[in-house]
């Protein structure tokens, strides 16, 4: 994923800038899924749920 993000694009970046990048967009990503679990996880409770 660095080396795409260091490559990749029309301007070229460092290794420092390209890690960072990469790092953002994992701990984003990951955060994201995570919510989307929570609030699919919700939401079939609300479902289920045996009144």
């Amino acid at each position: 994923m660095v080396l795409i993000i260091m490559f990749g694009g029309q301007k070229r970046r460092s290794f420092a800038q390209a890690s960072q990048t990469a790092a953002a967009v994992t701990i984003t990503l990951l955060c994201s899924v995570a919510i989307l679990w929570f609030l699919a996880a919700v939401i079939s409770q609300i479902v289920n749920a045996e009144n």
